[in-house]
């Protein structure tokens, strides 16, 4: 969740924020991190694309090591390339996310148009889902 506090201009002693941020152990949940977000509230120490790198590198690491202890035994090649392939597209979209060549920005999301277009509730205008 991000959020806004005043900076502070000047203190008697060096400052520095520490946010805790939990993510899900299952590594095939899909994954909220979002680079451009970190990178707007990163600006003084830069550390953002190698926090952002560790993580999915763990993350992408964890689903390996997932795919290797728990996946049943099978002789179906097509199923088995198909778990790889979806670790390593993820991999890729990292990478291209850290290069540039892609962006996960959000831009702005306007919530009341979800009021009226709510699936769950077939668009009553009541639902807050």
């Amino acid at each position: 969740m991000v959020h806004r506090v005043t900076r502070v201009q000047k203190a008697k002693e060096p400052r520095l924020s520490l946010v805790m941020a939990f993510q899900p152990s299952n590594p095939f949940q899909p994954d909220k991190t979002v680079l451009d977000t970190w990178m707007r509230f990163d600006a003084e120490t830069g550390s953002a694309p190698f926090e952002f790198f560790r993580t999915k590198a763990h993350m992408m690491g964890s689903a390996l090591h997932h795919l290797a202890a728990e996946e049943e035994a099978t002789i179906d090649r097509v199923h088995l390339s198909n778990r790889l392939r979806a670790v390593a597209a993820e991999l890729s979209r990292t990478a291209d996310l850290l290069e540039g060549k892609d962006t996960d920005f959000i831009g702005f999301v306007n919530e009341t148009k979800y009021v009226t277009e709510c699936k769950l509730c077939d668009g009553c205008q009541q639902c807050s889902v």
